[in-house]
């Protein structure tokens, strides 16, 4: 199904600043935040359909694509200005890459996002790029300004995603749990999984049940399972609980916080935190999380607590 639509219909005129887009009023599919990774979810439609705004002389044009399979949508986008072009290419639903491009010969202020089906996300801003585990982590490591010129192009697939704000409450409920005892027990988390290997079935399915009852916070535990040891049943179990953890609905501040409690890479980035008392709390867990104190000054100057951060990163999480 193609659609070609009159610009002029949707009152594109230079209030183009508002971040109205054909993605926001087809609504053929949304974008949420799922387990810190940017999807696209829910559409509607099960063929592929096209639709556009302007021609291809004029100042303002959209293409939008949609192609489903099997319930996962793949989308293009590219919106064109008299001043830059953005593109969007969803991949089976969560591979995003995300690029915003000056016209003319001035590309110091390009940005692209690329987010892979599995690993690390990466956000590049003229030649500066930062990576990070996931797209809460990214807004932890990234600067305020690269933070701001990310949702900023976030706006047109979803107005009003006040994703900082989000990821300010995910910081808040990081250091509340660190300090609760909300933690997995890690001793019962592998006892379980040992099980999923047993002779009996009714064992097997026992430890499957307990383990997909513990929630969200169950996938940092799991995480830091040696897989090396287990059966292909062990770890066909596994991954089918990580899976049906995963989809049990987008993130919230405490779903995430759950789930990023045991993370090193989150941790060791809050040691660099403005505020000293917050160094403090992340020192104090990390430690815990590794087992022993960690030789890391978080009243120093910050370029040796730089330098100890990144020793401390070599050896935690290489």
């Amino acid at each position: 199904m193609t659609l070609a639509l009159a610009s002029s219909s949707f009152g594109l005129a230079e209030d183009r600043v508002s971040k109205s887009s054909l993605i926001t009023r087809l609504n053929w599919m949304q974008f949420e935040v799922v387990m810190g990774r940017i999807v696209a979810l829910n559409s509607r439609y099960e063929q592929t359909r096209t639709a556009s705004t302007g021609d291809v002389n004029s100042d303002y044009r959209e293409i939008l694509s949609l192609s489903v399979d099997n319930g996962i949508p793949s989308v293009r986008y590219e919106r064109r200005t008299s001043t830059d072009l953005l593109s969007l290419e969803v991949i089976e639903g969560n591979q995003v890459e995300l690029t915003l491009k000056p016209r003319g010969e001035n590309q110091q202020d390009s940005l692209h996002y690329f987010q892979p089906h599995e690993g690390r996300v990466r956000l590049t801003i003229g030649e500066q790029s930062v990576e990070a585990v996931n797209v809460w982590h990214l807004f932890m490591v990234a600067s305020k300004d690269q933070v701001a010129r990310l949702c900023s192009c976030l706006e047109y697939l979803r107005p009003g995603w006040r994703l900082p704000d989000t990821a300010t409450a995910i910081e808040t409920a990081l250091f509340r749990l660190s300090t609760s005892g909300y933690r997995p027990d890690k001793e019962q988390v592998n006892r379980l999984v040992r099980q999923l290997g047993s002779k009996s079935f009714k064992t097997r399915q026992r430890a499957d049940r307990e383990l997909r009852g513990m929630g969200i916070r169950v996938l940092s535990a799991l995480a830091d399972v040696d897989t090396l040891r287990l059966d292909s049943e062990q770890k066909a179990r596994m991954e089918g609980i990580r899976q049906a953890v995963m989809s049990q609905s987008d993130d919230t501040p405490e779903r995430v916080a759950s789930w990023m409690i045991e993370d090193r890479q989150v941790w060791l980035t809050l040691l660099s935190h403005g505020d000293m008392e917050k160094r403090i709390a992340a020192l104090e867990h990390l430690s815990d999380i590794a087992g022993h104190h960690l030789e890391y000054d978080p009243t120093a100057a910050e370029a040796i607590r730089r330098t100890q951060i990144e020793t401390l990163t070599a050896r935690l999480a290489p």
